[in-house]
């Protein structure tokens, strides 16, 4: 665990063994937003997930933290977690002035019923070597998560 505020998770698991061995980390976080204000979800996916990154995922020097890939935009589908609505968005993440960035895939899901949204986000980090089995393991966590 790197932080647990009550209202933001982030777990880190450094891949020890592989092809990644070593630099490699999954990293999931999970939190909420309230659901007032947000009428258009889809684009406020990317805002959500930089201020959060801002606010919470600093980078090794004042002035750095997560964002989303400028360069790229972030693909989203409609899906459903546990029964309720959600929206699957991925792509890519970057460290604002720095050289770090890698895959995310992130779960939007609203819960009308305490009126927030829930976002999982995996993301890894995993200097030159393929991503795709991180990625795929960050996805299946995230599938299988239980709104309660």
């Amino acid at each position: 665990m790197v932080d647990d505020t009550g209202d933001f998770l982030w777990l880190r698991q450094h891949l020890k063994s592989g092809i990644a061995k070593g630099d490699g980390t999954n990293n999931i976080l999970v939190y909420s937003v309230p659901l007032e204000g947000k009428e258009d979800i889809v684009n406020s996916i990317a805002d959500t997930r930089d201020s959060i990154g801002k606010k919470y995922i600093p980078g090794s020097k004042e002035g750095m933290y997560m964002i989303t890939e400028q360069a790229y935009t972030p693909f989203t589908i409609n899906t459903t977690i546990d029964g309720k609505k959600a929206y699957e968005t991925r792509g890519k993440w970057e460290v604002k002035n720095d050289f770090m960035a890698g895959p995310f895939i992130n779960y939007t899901i609203v819960d009308k019923e305490n009126n927030r949204l829930i976002v999982f986000e995996g993301f890894t980090y995993a200097p030159s070597v393929s991503k795709r089995d991180f990625i795929f393991e960050l996805e299946a966590i995230g599938k299988s998560m239980k709104i309660k």
